[in-house]
């Protein structure tokens, strides 16, 4: 087609491509008809908008060609952003103390200003802010500042107090009394079970008080209500009082005895009494092999005066070399790893092999296919399955069982694996059990008797807490149902005290502490430290030593003394010396190592530390637990609100042996006054 148009709407070169490229604006802009100077406003573009930005050929970077709500214009290029800007919030707030605003919410920063309390300031919303933090505009000042010393009203002017005074808490139906955050209808920070005494200040012209309450390590401001609570007149000197109170449960005493036979209890009280396996399942050693049955010195030669090469553990493996008779004595030479000397025969016995070759898992678990948590899964297997051993494999501190599990071979951990050799309390397969040995262990044969050798064997750490000790054995049915069953107790025994309330303090000064801790190792001196843990917990102080004196071995052990950790959960961290005096996370099997992780991670760097730091463990676990009510020995060891459940100890004498203390101690008192709590069976 030839034909005619407006020269005007032609050009010899290319015309350039639009491209329009979406914004938002981070404020209101103005838009213009032009970008020359003087052009006219045509409409304001608001805060958050969404435009089309146009190209346009010669125009500046300062300017953005756009299009907004149906209009063409111009623009300050500055005002728009490829992201959505947040939507700025303010709010207002009043600061609750003095408040240093800094420049910057992370470190490195500076402080810019100090704000004084009550003053209303404005909290601007920021991205990426964390909570702990609040932007705040203070003035003509802008900066950062702890969001923990803010709140929504203006402060409410400081309360008129009374003297302080002690109180006893009065609750019906021995309930709890509410601490406050602030009085009438202030938030729930935590509760004072009844009967105890507490400090408080009154407020003047109301019927609630003021206290110092614990929330999380720190001491702060709380309120009770007065009218739960009576004036407390501490004991006339003199005067002993015994207060015996019943909690009943729903089930029978049969039952109680049944659930705790199910649940592994250890004793100590077969220590010295021999323990019998049948021939069937030991080969005994044709090597020459022994172990030591106690403590003792490996000598230079056959005398008990020559010089000392080493101190041989209980149940360490020697190498027989031959026997020398000194007088009526007779002294072994053996060799102990690359060290050869003499050990007292009577010390020693012949080195024997579990040969049977059952195990089973004691969990749900992994078969793996090296010794190693890491290594690849082959196989699942469940609680109780039969697994076939085929050897041993020990990889740093943990120990492997290579098994055989139907078509799978692999590796389980020795901790979730128990044998089926049984050690007997008698020589008799129907005797009671004292736990069981695992295929390939070595034992020591002390002795025999028709078809059955007597043994020594010290379960290793890590091992399945079933599996036999020397000192630590299953616990009897008469040993069961005798530590279960409360009429076992005389009223006026020492093993009485398991039933005391330990949420009740017996008022001690640190004087009368101390002279129970002469001599106890590092605890000596220390009972100021139990006396702040008691007040500051709400544990009885002569409860918490009697138990540091037994879990530490009167202040020696090594969780006592202090053990260097420099990992924990296999993980390294900055090398410090911890303390645990109450024995807390110290799991049977691998006590040090896990009692000292555990003391690493609450921060137990001092003996102080673990004796006030182990109380609050003690007191929100299982003394003050709202839940649990666990607040006497006999509660802790066997929680008889759910039986088999959060119970402290394995050793079924445990409620009892930490009366010893208690009971001499308060002997010791010219005036006290003892709540029993005993439980009551159907």
């Amino acid at each position: 087609v030839t034909g005619y148009a407006a020269a005007r709407n032609f050009s010899t070169t290319p015309p350039e491509v639009i491209v329009i490229k979406p914004y938002y604006a981070t404020r209101n802009v103005a838009m213009y008809n032009s970008s020359a100077s003087g052009a006219t406003k045509i409409d304001t573009i608001p805060f958050g908008a969404k435009i089309e930005q146009i190209s346009q050929s010669g125009l500046s970077s300062s300017w953005f060609k756009v299009r907004y709500d149906g209009k063409t214009g111009y623009a300050a290029s500055r005002h728009f952003s490829v992201d959505k800007p947040e939507v700025i919030v303010v709010t207002d707030y009043y600061t609750t103390q003095r408040v240093v605003l800094y420049d910057k919410s992370v470190s490195p920063k500076s402080k810019i200003a100090v704000i004084p309390t009550g003053t209303k300031v404005q909290q601007i919303s920021e991205s990426g802010l964390t909570s702990s933090m609040y932007k705040i505009k203070y003035g003509s000042l802008t900066g950062y500042a702890t969001a923990s010393y803010f709140a929504d009203k203006p402060p409410v002017p400081e309360e008129q107090l009374e003297a302080e005074r002690e109180v006893e808490v009065v609750v019906a139906n021995n309930g709890t009394l509410n601490v406050r955050n602030k009085a009438v209808d202030g938030a729930v920070i935590g509760k004072l079970a009844n009967g105890t005494v507490v400090k408080v200040k009154p407020i003047v012209g109301s019927d609630w008080g003021v206290i110092s309450y614990l929330v999380n390590g720190s001491l702060v401001k709380g309120y009770i209500s007065l009218t739960y609570t009576k004036p407390y007149t501490p004991p006339v000197a003199g005067s002993k009082e015994m207060v015996i109170t019943e909690t009943p449960y729903t089930y029978t005493l049969a039952s109680m005895i049944t659930t705790q036979r199910n649940v592994f209890s250890q004793s100590d009280a077969f220590r010295n009494e021999d323990a019998y396996v049948h021939k069937s399942f030991i080969t005994k050693s044709t090597t020459g092999e022994l172990f030591t049955t106690k403590l003792q010195y490996l000598k230079s030669t056959a005398s008990s005066s020559a010089t000392t090469l080493a101190t041989l553990p209980n149940h360490a493996k020697l190498a027989y070399l031959g026997a020398q008779q000194v007088g009526t004595v007779t002294w072994y030479k053996v060799k102990y790893g690359s060290l050869t000397g003499y050990v007292l025969a009577t010390a020693t016995a012949p080195a024997g092999k579990v040969s049977a070759t059952e195990l089973f898992a004691t969990r749900f678990q992994y078969l793996k296919s090296t010794a190693s948590a890491t290594s690849t899964n082959v196989t699942s297997v469940s609680t109780n399955t039969k697994l076939e051993y085929l050897g041993t494999q020990k990889v740093g501190s943990t120990t492997w069982y290579k098994v055989k599990y139907g078509v799978y071979t692999g590796y389980i951990n020795a901790i979730y694996a128990v044998g089926s050799t049984n050690v007997l309390k008698d020589a008799s397969m129907t005797s009671h059990s004292f736990g069981v040995i695992n295929p390939g262990e070595e034992v020591a044969i002390t002795g025999e008797t028709d078809q059955y050798y007597t043994i020594t064997y010290y379960r290793p750490s890590g091992y399945d807490i079933r599996v036999y000790d020397r000192s630590w054995r299953r616990a009897t049915n008469e040993e069961i149902t005798r530590h279960v069953s409360p009429s076992s107790f005389a009223t006026t025994s020492r093993e009485y005290f398991q039933f005391l309330d330990l949420s009740k303090g017996a008022d001690l000064t640190a004087t009368v502490l101390n002279k129970s801790l002469v001599g106890k190792g590092i605890l000596a001196g220390r009972g100021q430290a139990f006396i702040d843990a008691s007040r500051t917990h709400n544990v009885n102080e002569i409860y918490l030593l009697s138990h540091a004196l037994l879990e530490t071995g009167h202040g020696t052990s090594a969780l006592a003394t202090g053990i260097l950790v420099s990992s924990v959960d296999g993980k390294a961290v900055t090398p410090k010396t911890v303390y645990n005096m109450y024995g807390i996370g110290a799991i049977d099997g691998n006590a040090h190592v896990k009692g000292a992780e555990r003391a690493y991670k609450e921060g137990w760097f001092t003996p102080e530390a673990a004796i006030i730091g182990g109380a609050k463990f003690i007191g929100d676990e299982y003394i003050n637990n709202l839940d649990l009510k666990q607040n006497t020995l006999y509660k802790m060891r066997f929680n008889p609100s759910n039986p088999g459940t959060n119970q402290y100890a394995s050793d079924i004498a445990w409620a009892t042996k930490q009366t010893t203390n208690i009971y001499n101690m308060y002997q010791q008192l010219e005036s006290y006054t003892l709540y029993f709590d005993v439980p009551k069976f159907q």
